[in-house]
């Protein structure tokens, strides 16, 4: 059977299942962000909004924690889906999955935002990689404007 029919939107059963985990992942964002909220709240005195302006407190965060990849996966997951999320409330996106593996391989299968300008989707959890890589207070509002 084809994964398109499963989904109605794709055709290979490997982006169909990343989508499908994806929905769960963001069915109910605010409750699956709550403790990721919190932490901003706590270690950074910021009410999370979804804000563009807030993303700063996000940075700052994870400037001040200094997260890896090997050992706060978590922390660096939940960061990446509120970041996500402010972009795709901010422009009035939608979360997919890349299928794009011929002209982003890197992205493909991947949480995106889709919708969210005229010249591409948002990819928020390559994003985090690349803030990780080279943190800066004022990464993400200028790689999504």
């Amino acid at each position: 059977m084809d994964a398109k029919s499963n989904t109605g939107k794709f055709s290979s059963e490997y982006i169909a299942g990343e989508y499908a985990k994806l929905l769960e992942d963001v069915t109910d964002i605010d409750n699956r962000l709550k403790d990721f909220k919190a932490l901003l709240k706590k270690t950074v005195e910021y009410k999370a909004d979804y804000s563009l302006e807030g993303l700063k407190y996000v940075e700052l965060l994870l400037m001040h924690l200094n997260p890896s990849f090997e050992e706060d996966s978590d922390l660096l997951l939940e960061a990446a889906y509120y970041i996500g999320e402010t972009v795709k409330r901010t422009f009035n996106g939608t979360w997919s999955i890349s299928d794009d593996e011929e002209s982003f391989p890197d992205g493909y299968g991947q949480p995106i935002i889709t919708g969210y300008n005229a010249y591409g989707d948002f990819y928020p959890f390559i994003e985090m990689e690349n803030f990780i890589a080279n943190p800066s207070i004022g990464y993400f509002k200028k790689v999504i404007k």
